[in-house]
């Protein structure tokens, strides 16, 4: 699963992490800091790290359900009834809970846990919809890598 996740980053041109850091230690923190923010989010479920310039919002939804199916093959696999409903049953309480926070939080925070949107989209949006210039400098604060489809707009400003 943690392939995937750098296979969905990287052909989704959102591999290189949000921090100013340039080169072969870019990358090599890029690949640090995205594993251990993945591996944090498969074993406590954080919803801070939904954020686009973390895990991002619907693969953080999506690695949710990732974890119940492949905690329910692996314990069909195993052919265990215990274990078999002790994972179902851990599955369905955890779904419900998700389910009950998304309906309890509120409405305006919702669309961030289904979130598409890259860090590149995310930092363009943040720049482009500011409305001071104090804003549209806090997207300059990020790894150029991140600002660079709105290279133009930015030098235009």
């Amino acid at each position: 699963e943690l392939a995937l996740y750098f296979v969905v980053k990287i052909l989704r041109g959102d591999f290189q992490y949000w921090a100013p850091i340039y080169g072969p230690p870019g990358v090599f923190i890029s690949f640090m800091v995205r594993l251990l923010i993945k591996l944090c989010v498969d074993w406590t479920g954080c919803a801070q790290f939904r954020h686009q310039q973390e895990v991002g919002g619907v693969y953080w939804s999506f690695t949710l359900l990732l974890t119940c199916a492949i905690g329910v093959f692996a314990a069909l696999s195993h052919g265990d009834r215990t274990l078999i409903m002790i994972i179902g049953g851990s599955c369905a309480v955890l779904l419900v809970t998700y389910a009950l926070f998304l309906a309890s939080i509120e409405r305006k925070y919702v669309a961030t846990f289904f979130d598409t949107r890259t860090a590149s989209e995310y930092n363009a949006s943040c720049f482009l919809n500011a409305t001071s210039d104090e804003m549209k400098f806090e997207t300059l604060k990020v790894n150029e890598n991140l600002w660079r489809d709105i290279r133009n707009d930015i030098k235009a400003w």
